[in-house]
């Protein structure tokens, strides 16, 4: 449903609503409004700027409102719709409230400044300056302070998005977001859930920041660096495209027949963004094989644990070592520290989303918390010294923080047993990708067991201390 003719679309959805309150149509009603989202979300991305002409889910407010999410409330809990249809009107209300500030962020990363020390000494944006920093090795450290020396602007509007989220839950009856967001509640209160998640973003950066520490990064721009992989030898693609990256996966039939939607894949700069377009490879392919005889809501998370776990699991490959000889052309000798360099992007990517899962609590308490929090949590754990003011702009948040690291984890414990039961070829066996494909094609859990995830944790660090030796 395109937005050529937004009166129409407004219309359309008030009209539905105009009647008894309907289950189906409400599912129905949130698919479409998903789908205008998404494509919002990757036009804001490339092009930021536009008017309330370009908020498409100004046309849904009947479907992502307070009444609405009250009406759910009030549903008894044993209704198989209550709980998924409350997730995904608060996550659309979320976003059609912060609109404006989401435009206002992106515009600020996007707008052009004239800095005359800057390389070239042209017009460059935020945006740029770090593009650059990832491109542009030899002048990288130049880069960085430039962004950082004038990143201050994103952060402020940072600090007031995440005030925004806080008060948006406190007007849905809310404690905190966490109560609808947090995949690590055991029950649907915020202390549990917030709890739950800083115990677990504190026992992995407990456990990661000694070996950071070990990596010396010295500056922001070396954290980039080391992270980006791009001393890492190997026959990596030169462009990244999903049509190259699905090369890879032409002898088995893991992705065999699925429509995969994936946003534009990264520059080819490192190891690191062949890993990471693996992983949107591995979150388009869960999606792709959602269950299509489920309502939308049942069938589809919109904090994506599941998304974030396949990912994961896909991000994870280039360590095992058959698909690097058979994809990458690693010769056996040069496995062991091909391996080990891997799983230092792979630990810097651990302590980073423990890092932002840690500081969510304080992006919601206030600025001043957030800012303090920031930078203490910054030195201890990233072992990096920064500024207050660009809280937010560097290593900035996601809704999504909690899910990531939860996915990364869990799927450790998911290649463990694949390994066991397939062997290391298992993302080209015919029955580890029938099982793969069945599990997949389930409605996707939306939370995971502390206990469980803890466990994953132990299984995790083993893993890396066992490459990082």
């Amino acid at each position: 449903m395109a937005l050529a003719c937004p009166g129409q679309v407004a219309r359309r959805v008030e009209s539905d609503f105009s009647r008894d309150f309907s289950p189906i149509e409400l599912d129905r009603q949130l698919a479409r409004a998903f789908t205008q989202w998404r494509a919002w979300r990757l036009r804001l991305r490339d092009r930021p700027e536009g008017g309330e002409e370009d908020d498409p889910l100004t046309y849904f407010h009947p479907v992502t409102g307070l009444e609405q999410f009250r009406r759910l409330s009030e549903l008894p809990e044993y209704d198989p719709l209550r709980g998924p249809a409350r997730r995904w009107v608060y996550r659309l209300a979320e976003q059609r409230i912060n609109h404006g500030a989401l435009t206002a962020l992106g515009e600020e990363r996007q707008k052009e400044l004239r800095l005359p020390d800057a390389p070239g000494r042209g017009a460059v944006s935020l945006a740029t300056m770090l593009e650059r920093c990832l491109s542009d090795a030899p002048r990288a450290e130049v880069w960085m302070q430039l962004f950082l020396g004038n990143a201050a602007p994103v952060s402020t509007l940072t600090v007031d998005l995440w005030q925004r989220r806080r008060e948006i839950a406190r007007r849905m009856g809310l404690d905190s977001p966490a109560v609808i967001e947090s995949c690590l509640a055991d029950a649907d209160t915020a202390h549990t859930a917030g709890a739950n998640a800083a115990v677990l973003a504190e026992l992995v950066a407990r456990s990661t920041r000694e070996r950071i520490r070990e990596l010396e990064l010295a500056s922001p721009a070396g954290f980039v660096e080391v992270a980006l992989g791009r001393d890492v030898p190997g026959s990596w693609p030169a462009r990244l495209s999903p049509q190259r990256m699905l090369d890879y996966f032409r002898d088995g039939d893991l992705l065999r027949s699925l429509d995969l939607k994936t946003p534009p894949l990264p520059s080819s700069l490192g190891a690191a963004s062949f890993m990471r377009s693996l992983g949107i490879l591995g979150g388009a392919w869960l999606e792709a094989l959602g269950p299509q005889d489920q309502p939308f809501v049942v069938a589809h998370d919109p904090y994506g644990l599941k998304r974030h776990e396949a990912s994961a699991l896909f991000s994870l490959l280039p360590l095992n070592s058959r698909f690097l000889g058979r994809h990458l052309e690693i010769p056996p000798h040069a496995l062991p520290d091909v391996r080990r360099r891997l799983a230092q992007i792979w630990l810097l990517e651990l302590g980073l989303t423990a890092f932002r899962v840690q500081l969510r609590p304080h992006a919601l308490a206030g600025e001043s918390s957030f800012r303090e929090a920031f930078v203490e949590l910054v030195h201890r754990d990233l072992d990096l010294s920064v500024t207050p003011n660009i809280a937010g702009a560097l290593f900035p948040l996601g809704i999504e923080d909690e899910q990531h690291l939860v996915g990364q984890l869990l799927a450790v414990e998911r290649e463990e047993a694949l390994l066991e039961a397939h062997d290391e070829d298992w993302f080209r066996n015919p029955r580890a990708i029938e099982q793969l494909r069945a599990e997949a094609n389930r409605p996707p859990l939306t939370r995971a067991e502390p206990n469980e995830v803890k466990t994953a944790l132990a299984r995790t660090l083993k893993r890396l201390e066992l490459l990082l030796r």
